[in-house]
């Protein structure tokens, strides 16, 4: 599943609207995914969006704080 570790950012549900003339015209949603990188903490691999993955470099987020 792609669900960020710290966070649980995962998809996102979004609309393209195309005007036409006046109107918009009807659009089918789709889901945007996060944005995830996969990191190697002491022999496991977990998945971490962007903006954890900069608070981690940072200092801001424990790795040892795993749940």
């Amino acid at each position: 599943m792609r669900i960020c570790h710290f966070c649980n950012k995962s998809y996102n549900k979004a609309v393209h609207r195309r005007k036409v003339m006046s109107k918009y015209n009807p659009s089918a949603p789709y889901m945007q995914k996060a944005n995830l990188h996969i990191i190697k903490t002491g022999g496991k691999k977990i998945k971490v969006c962007t903006d954890c993955k900069r608070l981690i470099t940072k200092g801001k987020i424990k790795i040892d704080s795993l749940h």
